[in-house]
């Protein structure tokens, strides 16, 4: 019995023997290319690291319309609804026809001031700037009359209270004519004044119309 359990504990002891010396085998056969092991981990993570500062910013928006029927609430309705089977479906359908109409969407663009767009140019990245991450905005006199203006380099001067765009400045809150349309430069509130060293910004006047 002895000598079974000597084996047995001989044998276990062997196994692990094998295990240890087949590790340092391979410790010993790549041990010498480590320096290349780094460089290409190192240069992965570089060439990620340009890619996903290289791409633009992607966000998600949700929404929920409710659909109310302004004929529906009285006794009579209700009889004339159970009469009607696909009167609730054409309403939907309409309603749906109606949000995506090009009045809306050209409602939605001057009310939110979409006619025009800013930009921050950086080395990797060009990033598009919304609401307080802009330093100023540009808002139209006359939203009916906003017409496709190209795209023009800017930058701020909190000194003089100016932006200088085109090679001219203009005063922050004073007005400045693109392609025949009046727009008022707009500080945005709370800006971070020191956020603007370092950047170079352009804005892109658009057409209502699209």
């Amino acid at each position: 019995m002895n000598e079974q359990l000597n084996k047995g504990q001989g044998d276990q002891f062997f196994k692990e023997r094998t295990e240890t010396n087949m590790i340092i085998q391979l410790i010993h056969r790549y041990l010498p290319f480590w320096p290349l092991f780094l460089i290409t981990v190192s240069m992965s993570m570089s060439v990620a690291y340009v890619y996903l500062r290289s791409q633009p910013r992607i966000f998600m928006a949700y929404g929920r319309v409710l659909l109310k029927d302004p004929n529906r609430g009285g006794s009579e309705s209700k009889v004339l609804d159970a009469l009607n089977i696909f009167g609730e479906k054409k309403i939907v359908e309409n309603e749906i026809v109606v949000l995506r109409s090009s009045s809306v969407m050209q409602e939605v663009v001057r009310r939110l001031n979409l006619y025009t767009s800013i930009h921050s140019k950086g080395r990797v990245r060009t990033e598009e700037l919304y609401g307080s991450d802009a330093p100023v905005s540009f808002v139209a006199l006359n939203e009916d009359s906003v017409t496709w203006g190209g795209r023009y380099d800017f930058q701020v001067d909190w000194d003089a209270n100016a932006i200088i765009l085109n090679e001219k400045s203009y005063p922050i809150g004073g007005l400045i004519t693109i392609g025949g349309t009046e727009y008022r430069i707009v500080p945005t509130k709370g800006y971070n004044k020191a956020a603007i060293i370092g950047k170079n910004f352009f804005v892109e006047f658009k057409n209502v119309e699209g």
